[in-house]
């Protein structure tokens, strides 16, 4: 039973690298934590596990067995299902689209507000599409959170300017707080201004499927483009939008 204390070390230190490197904590890292010490429990305390129990040991053992299985089975599927939708829809470089840019947070003051790393490797994805496809039009789509000087479209905006990207080919969605609402109002965004219905999503790999499955929910066409998840995040990452994507399939939210 050694192997699970080890594997429950492994998930720890991947939980804490978003932490240590980039001071980020949310709920996938949470999770990651719980998974680690689950683990690490069966490992190095199965022996009193096994006496706690008593008589019970072998019903918790398969149990707890069936469960391990299932949760493996889901997370084998899902994350092939989110690998897929990363890097499986490019869209070529002569479709009539539009490039919808999801937002993350944007830090710094009202008078000096810059994107963050997230962010920026969201945008200079954007940027480099945008420049070998000069006839695609572009939606930024973010809101102002409670920790953030500016929304994040116009911080978005100002970036891809500064990129070279001419101001009149982007239009900005500020309202939106969550990717359900970047996608309902990018959309609007898009019929307002008459553009291409086919959405190219510019986020990350991770974020792909669950963005995607928003758009076709809308009735979009919609593919995307990944950028490139700073070190050390992308593994939390997965995990949350594992607990997202149950959550969207159940709640349709």
């Amino acid at each position: 039973m050694i192997i699970f204390g080890i594997l429950g070390i492994v998930v720890l230190l991947l939980a804490l690298m978003p932490v240590t490197m980039h001071g980020v904590a949310h709920a996938g890292v949470y999770m990651m934590l719980a998974i680690g010490l689950i683990l690490c429990g069966i490992g190095f305390f199965h022996e009193r596990i096994r006496h706690l129990c008593g008589s019970k040991f072998h019903l918790v053992k398969i149990v707890s067995a069936v469960i391990g299985s299932l949760f493996l089975v889901f997370v084998v599927v899902v994350t092939s299902m989110m690998l897929y939708a990363a890097y499986g829809k490019a869209p070529s470089r002569d479709e009539q689209c539009t490039v919808v840019v999801l937002g993350c947070q944007v830090k710094g003051t009202e008078e000096n507000y810059y994107p963050s790393l997230m962010l920026s490797r969201r945008l200079e994805a954007a940027a480099a599409y945008l420049k070998e496809n000069p006839e695609a039009a572009c939606v930024v789509s973010g809101g102002k959170g409670k920790n953030e000087p500016v929304p994040e479209s116009r911080a978005m905006k100002d970036y891809l300017v500064e990129q070279g990207i001419e101001p009149s080919r982007i239009m900005e969605e500020y309202s939106s707080v969550n990717t359900a609402e970047n996608i309902t109002f990018s959309k609007e965004v898009m019929e307002k201004n008459r553009l291409p219905g086919e959405m190219v999503i510019v986020t990350d790999g991770f974020h792909q499927l669950r963005a995607q499955t928003y758009a076709k929910n809308e009735g979009m066409e919609a593919k995307g483009i990944s950028a490139d998840t700073p070190m050390g995040l992308n593994v939390s990452y997965y995990v949350r939008e594992w607990f997202a994507l149950i959550r969207l399939a159940v709640l349709g939210v």
